[in-house]
C-alpha cells in the first residue's frame, strides 16, 4: 500500500473509533407545541393553565395518562 492510502486508513478507523466513544445527549422533558391558543376566538395573550391528558387513539381512545397540569 502507499504510504497516503496507509494514512487514509489511519484517518478513517481514528475517526470510526472516535465516534463510537461519543454518546447521545440526555433527552428532556420540554417539547414544542405548534398550534394557535385562542381566547374568545382571538389570539390567546397572557398565562394560562393548562391540562393534558394521553389517549391511545384519536377518537373514542382509552385514556392513558393524564390529567396533568395545574391543579384547580
Amino acid at each position: 500500500m502507499k504510504a497516503s492510502s496507509l494514512f487514509r486508513l489511519g484517518t478513517l478507523i481514528g475517526s470510526l473509533a472516535c465516534a463510537a466513544g461519543v454518546s447521545a445527549a440526555p433527552v428532556s422533558t420540554a417539547f414544542t407545541y405548534q398550534g394557535q391558543l385562542k381566547d374568545g376566538g382571538a389570539p390567546a395573550n397572557g398565562d394560562y393553565d393548562l391540562r393534558f391528558s394521553l389517549y391511545d387513539g384519536v377518537s373514542g381512545g382509552n385514556l392513558v395518562a393524564g390529567p396533568e397540569g395545574v391543579d384547580e
